[in-house]
């Protein structure tokens, strides 16, 4: 409580001094500056204001210690119209009392109290089911609803199952702003849970709440985000919704992005545009050889047309891309090399790269390809045809200069559909680059194929790298 009535004290205290200085401020040359008359008032009316949120801060500091204090009488403030007087505080919860005082306050101002919904803010960890309700009720105000989703947008409450089901209740109602509002909290607080719901109410939601909606359950799916839009695909038979799900497709799934798109391509000349600017996205021999196939069947000449551009995207690979590391080596391995991977940033902490193969294989040795700055790898995960995810190798990257680290990996029972390498950067001053992988076991060798990371340089990039 303390903690979150100074919060509110703090906030109040550059309210005031915004609210007192920015009127006040010089005139700009050339400009007359105001006659005494004329900045009088003014400086009345702020005075009255400044006597209010003292008494409203005063009643803070009082409801923090959980004091009886008697109501301040209201001020006339300027131009004689009554002031406002903070409210008593008797045997009700402090917390509570703030927000119905919070919610009344929507019936005097269209945005409601700035000072009370700092304190139901700060208070929120106390409230979480009376203001879920409040969120639930269709009868209350807009404006009061959205500030209220905002506060359990926190991510604070990520992973709370009374907010998620919250706002997935307003998701359920059906179209409007208010559910858009809904959807963007809950893909800051939600998880993978969540996505079935999502699913369910999606048909019922207008364009801004579908894009909303996608947006959310991309997020909330992760790896899984494309076999869900395949299931809404596959549900939806408006070519314009259908195109609005293709244009979320992810591309680090790879199998799962091909299924998608290949089920768009398989729609009206709309779902078919989208998937083809979809690809413009992808990158890997096996998108080249989608597109390839597409523009031997399509008639249309808009979408043979994107699905040209989007060939040609699909032959610059981004520098550092982790599919620089697919294939064999290709790169100098004791110079920074683009033809590499390279995560976004230098001694960043844990990093990873995932490496898929163009059939499942049991593995025996993976050969990674280090360059430039060797030796942080300290995990090799498996996962299996079954979607088991096994420790395959932990321990300490020996490898002081480029090279070949040849990692021994703990046999499993199953073939291995990707290799996940975990890498430590702090361990390594520099870009600790990968250049080929290769698993090797019983059934032959084979070169990486697909590859996705937590990170690579240049995605969103700022700044600069020093070669």
């Amino acid at each position: 409580m303390k903690t979150a009535l100074s919060f509110v004290a703090g906030a109040l205290l550059v309210l005031l001094l915004q609210q007192f200085f920015h009127p006040l401020r010089p005139a700009p040359v050339g400009q007359p500056i105001d006659s005494v008359d004329s900045v009088t008032p003014r400086i009345d009316a702020l005075e009255a204001r400044i006597d209010r949120l003292q008494r409203e801060l005063e009643f803070a500091r009082a409801a923090s210690a959980r004091q009886v204090v008697p109501a301040p009488t209201p001020q006339p403030a300027a131009g004689g119209q009554p002031g406002t007087a903070a409210p008593p505080v008797g045997g009700l919860d402090s917390a509570r009392r703030y927000l119905q005082l919070y919610v009344a306050s929507f019936e005097r101002e269209p945005d409601g109290s700035e000072f009370f919904r700092l304190a139901v803010e700060g208070l929120a960890a106390e409230l979480v089911e009376e203001i879920a309700a409040l969120v639930r009720d269709g009868e209350r105000p807009f404006a009061l609803r959205k500030r209220l989703i905002a506060i359990l947008g926190q991510s604070a409450f990520r992973g709370d199952p009374r907010v998620r089901g919250a706002l997935l209740d307003v998701t359920r109602v059906g179209p409007g702003a208010i559910s858009v509002v809904a959807l963007h909290a809950l893909r800051r607080v939600g998880t993978e849970a969540d996505v079935g719901a999502l699913e369910a109410s999606f048909a019922g939601l207008d364009p801004p709440g579908r894009a909303a909606a996608l947006a959310c359950l991309v997020e909330l799916a992760g790896a899984s985000a494309n076999a869900s839009l395949l299931r809404l695909l596959r549900g939806a038979t408006d070519p314009e919704v259908r195109a609005q799900i293709l244009a979320h497709v992810r591309p680090d799934d790879v199998e799962g992005a091909l299924a998608v798109l290949r089920e768009g391509f398989g729609g009206d000349v709309p779902e078919r545009l989208a998937a083809a600017h979809r690809l413009a996205g992808m990158h890997g021999a096996p998108f080249v050889a989608l597109v390839e196939s597409q523009l031997a069947v399509e008639r249309d000449d808009r979408v043979r047309a994107a699905l040209t551009r989007s060939r040609s995207a699909l032959s610059r690979l981004p520098n550092h891309h982790p599919l620089q590391a697919t294939g064999q080596p290709n790169s100098d391995a004791q110079v920074d090399s683009v033809t590499a991977w390279a995560t976004a940033q230098p001694n960043a902490g844990i990093e990873w790269l995932e490496v898929g193969f163009d059939r499942p294989m049991r593995g025996a040795t993976l050969h990674i390809h280090e360059v430039l700055a060797p030796g942080a790898v300290v995990e090799v995960r498996g996962v299996a045809v079954d979607g088991r995810v096994h420790t395959l190798w932990r321990g300490t990257d020996p490898t002081r200069v480029p090279g070949v680290f040849s990692v021994p990996l703990q046999p499993i029972a199953s073939p291995l559909r990707r290799v996940r390498i975990v890498l430590d950067t702090r361990l390594r001053d520099g870009w600790n680059e990968i250049d080929a992988v290769q698993l090797v076991g019983p059934d032959g060798s084979s070169w990486a194929t697909t590859a996705t990371a937590s990170s690579y340089y240049g995605a969103g990039q700022r700044g600069f790298r020093s070669r």
